[in-house]
């Protein structure tokens, strides 16, 4: 029997692209499966006309909020975390070789990045964002494995669901419960919460990274996954790219 083992592959701000991408949520990842082993082999996009953007309210707490500019509906995993490590996060992410690792060929894994990840987690300066529209996180594994593996029983399905929550261990980042699949819909802008254990020095600014992909409905039932975005935003500011736009004067709006 496999001992339970921290979840250190991407990291708490990054778990999201490791459980879409993996198909079988975090088990597929511990177990050292490839990424593309019966799940999705859609590659994330990091120039998407979607945008997130943080708000301070004070005591740890953030207001995330999302504009879907895809063209699907969305479900997001997201992370709220010190602003210069989710940049170096996001940037790690969009430089890799993803074609590599959903076929098993590579890893995703900085050793450097994470020792980062895992000393602001200690520090209580990770925060999951969760909200009131999605589906618990226990539940999301649920229905990954009845997808993935639809012979089995109820009774199987609750055995490898407790397997899974028995090797992945997220400390005191969130509850088994939080609901920390939230739902943005194409077009529209959702806004969730995230609430680090202890606040950053009023002198430190937060960060945040959203992971969003279509395929998984409001009532659980998933579907296949052809799309995949990952957005990164700083406290007081939108999307990396949002900000890169706006900065550029050239003689009049896009698409003008």
């Amino acid at each position: 029997m496999r001992t339970p083992t921290r979840f250190t592959s991407l990291s708490a701000a990054t778990c999201a692209a490791v459980l879409v991408l993996s198909g079988a949520g975090v088990a597929s990842a511990q177990m050292g499966g490839s990424l593309g082993e019966g799940g999705s082999t859609a590659l994330p996009v990091f120039d998407s006309r979607s945008e997130a953007s943080l708000t301070d309210e004070g005591g740890g707490k953030y207001a995330v909020s999302y504009t879907n500019g895809s063209s699907h509906d969305l479900a997001c995993f997201g992370a709220v975390l010190p602003a210069g490590l989710a940049r170096d996060y996001y940037e790690a992410l969009a430089d890799a070789d993803w074609q590599e690792a959903i076929s098993g060929e590579g890893e995703l894994q900085d050793p450097e990045l994470q020792a980062e990840m895992d000393a602001a987690i200690s520090a209580g300066h990770v925060g999951i964002i969760t909200g009131t529209d999605g589906i618990g996180y226990v539940d999301y594994l649920r229905a990954m494995i009845k997808e993935q593996q639809p012979e089995l029983t109820d009774e199987e399905v609750e055995e490898m669901l407790d397997m899974t929550l028995d090797m992945v261990d997220f400390g005191d980042l969130f509850e088994d419960d939080a609901t920390m699949v939230n739902f943005a819909d194409k077009g529209a802008t959702a806004t969730w919460a995230a609430q680090l254990r202890v606040a950053l020095p009023k002198s430190q600014k937060a960060g945040g990274i959203v992971t969003c992909f279509n395929g998984l409905g409001r009532g659980g039932v998933i579907g296949e996954t052809t799309y995949i975005e990952v957005e990164h935003a700083e406290e007081g500011q939108g999307s990396l790219l949002s900000n890169v736009l706006g900065s550029l004067d050239i003689g009049g709006s896009l698409g003008s």
